[in-house]
């Protein structure tokens, strides 16, 4: 009679929802039998999610090794999460659960893993570019945050090493008068003016303020009603946008995806991604008949003289909402 097979725990972290999953490794692919998600601000740490979790599962759990990718910079075993009060360390998830090796990796460091294993239909192409197999990958997303990570491909090991960052938190760069003044707009509110301010769920809602502001634009009592009681204001937005129901709903995500491709072209250009940029999170996805109708593309390529550089590289948009789960049970599996 042979032994039951292990399966072993990867997690997905993120300000709004928390993804765990089990998973095995067949034919090379990683395969989940159990996934679950919980809204993360309801909790009070990450072990009493897997805790929860791992009370529900009906399969037997390999204690060898785990990965969680977290919203967060992840140094010496330790995780603080950027848009949560928590702290995640990897010694007291070993020492409550008797997992032998937890990982602890940035979130989009566990995207840029995920990337990879993702199919063709997985995928949306914003530009087709040529492809290098063994080029370096770029990818960012805006959700509750913005985060950016790459992976540079080492011929040595014939594998990518992946690099996390913290590039969403850099200076924003606006490009023209509209910009500008939401770079002014945004100041008296923040004093350091991020791309994070501009691209997340809050910084559509930023946009919003300031087109509401400046007196451009007529605003609907109606539509400030919908915004102001939802429970997602940038969802609202992007939906009130995409149903063509609101002029300043429409021009403000059209800054958004303006703005989207000129921080992907800046990345592009730091990182020469000839294997592609990708573009996760929890926004693009839904979003992605705006990302595709020509404003982002634009903004991605003016770039001056370094215009040209940009035409080959790939560009595209992740579809799977798991990714990063996946990019960790990768990185658990090592």
């Amino acid at each position: 009679m042979g032994t039951e097979k292990k399966y072993t725990i990867a997690g997905d972290i993120g300000g709004t929802k928390t993804l765990l999953g089990l998973f095995t490794i067949e034919e090379g692919r990683i395969r989940f039998v159990q996934t679950k998600r919980y809204p993360s601000k309801d909790y009070i740490k990450l072990s009493d999610i897997i805790d929860l979790f791992l009370k529900g599962s009906d399969v037997q759990v390999n204690r060898e090794s785990a990965c969680f990718g977290i919203a967060g910079p992840c140094e010496g075993g330790v995780c603080t999460t950027v848009n949560l009060p928590w702290v995640v360390d990897a010694r007291e998830i070993n020492a409550r659960f008797g997992i032998e090796r937890v990982s602890l990796i940035n979130d989009f460091e566990a995207i840029v893993y995920g990337v990879p294993q993702l199919d063709e239909d997985e995928l949306d192409v914003i530009n087709k570019g040529i492809k290098d197999p063994r080029g370096n990958i770029a990818v960012l997303g805006a959700g509750t945050g913005l985060g950016e990570a790459f992976a540079v491909y080492e011929n040595h090991s014939n594998q990518y090493r992946v690099f996390p960052s913290e590039g969403g938190h850099a200076d924003f760069s606006p490009n023209n008068d509209d910009e500008i003044a939401l770079l002014r707009y945004l100041k008296d509110d923040y004093g350091h003016v991020s791309f994070e301010r501009v691209l997340s769920g809050n910084g559509l809602v930023n946009i919003y303020r300031y087109l509401a502001s400046s007196g451009s634009y007529g605003v609907s009592g109606e539509v400030e009603k919908e915004i102001k009681s939802g429970l997602n204001p940038a969802g609202t937005i992007s939906r009130l946008a995409m149903e063509g129901k609101s002029d300043i709903c429409s021009k403000a995500l059209d800054l958004f995806a303006s703005i989207y491709g000129s921080e992907a072209g800046n990345l592009a250009l730091k990182i020469l991604p000839a294997g592609g940029v990708y573009l996760a999170g929890g926004i693009a996805a839904k979003i992605k008949d705006k990302l595709m109708d020509g404003l982002f593309l634009k903004a991605f390529l003016n770039k001056g003289r370094s215009s040209e550089l940009l035409k080959n590289i790939p560009v595209r948009i992740v579809l799977n909402p798991e990714v990063g789960l996946i990019g960790a049970a990768v990185k658990a599996s090592e």
